[in-house]
């Protein structure tokens, strides 16, 4: 039975790629969800319900978005998580879960933990930041009953952009070969969407108020792999993945999440990446 069998949880982006999968993944287990709805103008968050716990999983467009649109970046994740904070306040609700980004951590190498110093260079990894060091502060100066989660590279069926939809409608578009850009050699963590809402159940329910945890797999790839993968679910030889191009000097060739604070609060993904990748082919298939 699911720790939030019973309970109310209120949702922000409920109708988005990660948001509608959490809210599928709490109805299944028992929970009352409840969207909270969102407005482009005046407060983002003109509507919270009482809840026992709220999901702040709603949030900007993406880095391009937030490239073109700095300042409404922040207002979908800074201004929000105030209103949210402020909210939590008057009891409206009583735990918060952030679902933040890596992109807070900006260029560096490797298996990145927690403690690494959140240095982001673009206004998404920046407005992201923001909203977590205003739940920090909350929790510092008000004892706010909050959590953050940083999330790496999801995917999955519903995910219209970003590496494993665009390799995906390559394969299936373009057939033998397909191109990977550049050297194919980069390395990044992927977990499908059902293992994010997963994981953000587990880092809301049994993680310590002003925590932050990294989502991820555990089990980062190449991305010439990935593309091989992707060439196997789309019906293709794995050599049909063909990379266009040389390493890059200087670019962040490895960059994934140290999970192992995910790991100890119980977290292991139930979906293995060809599993993952099969499924999201056949979406994307039937999206063309």
């Amino acid at each position: 039975m699911s720790v939030y069998s019973g309970s109310r949880v209120a949702v922000t982006g409920a109708s988005g790629f990660i948001g509608s999968a959490l809210c599928a993944l709490l109805l299944e287990q028992g929970a009352t969800v409840l969207p909270v709805p969102h407005s482009k103008t005046g407060a983002v968050y003109p509507a919270i319900p009482d809840a026992e716990v709220l999901f702040h999983v709603g949030g900007g467009g993406g880095i391009a978005a937030a490239d073109a649109d700095p300042a409404g970046d922040l207002r979908a994740h800074a201004t929000s998580t105030l209103e949210l904070l402020a909210a939590q306040r008057e009891g409206r609700f009583g735990r918060l879960v952030l679902l933040s980004s890596a992109a807070v951590y900006g260029r560096v190498q490797g298996v990145v933990p927690e403690d690494t110093p959140a240095r982001p260079l673009a206004p998404y990894g920046v407005s992201k930041r923001a909203a977590e060091l205003y739940v920090l502060a909350a929790v510092q100066r008000h004892g706010t009953d909050a959590v953050i989660g940083r999330l790496g590279n999801p995917y999955g069926p519903g995910q219209r952009s970003l590496v494993v939809y665009d390799l995906a409608k390559r394969a299936l578009t373009d057939g033998a070969p397909f191109r990977v850009f550049g050297a194919g050699d980069a390395v990044r963590d992927f977990l499908h969407v059902r293992d994010v809402a997963m994981a953000l159940q587990v880092v809301g329910s049994r993680a310590e108020s002003g925590s932050i945890t990294n989502i991820g797999s555990g089990q980062p790839v190449s991305i010439l792999e990935l593309a091989r993968t992707i060439a196997v679910a789309a019906g293709l030889p794995p050599s049909a993945a063909r990379p266009d191009g040389e390493p890059e000097p200087g670019k962040v060739n490895t960059f994934a999440p140290d999970v192992t604070r995910l790991a100890a609060l119980g977290f292991e993904p139930c979906v293995a990446l060809p599993d993952g990748i099969a499924e999201t082919v056949a979406w994307v298939r039937s999206t063309l």
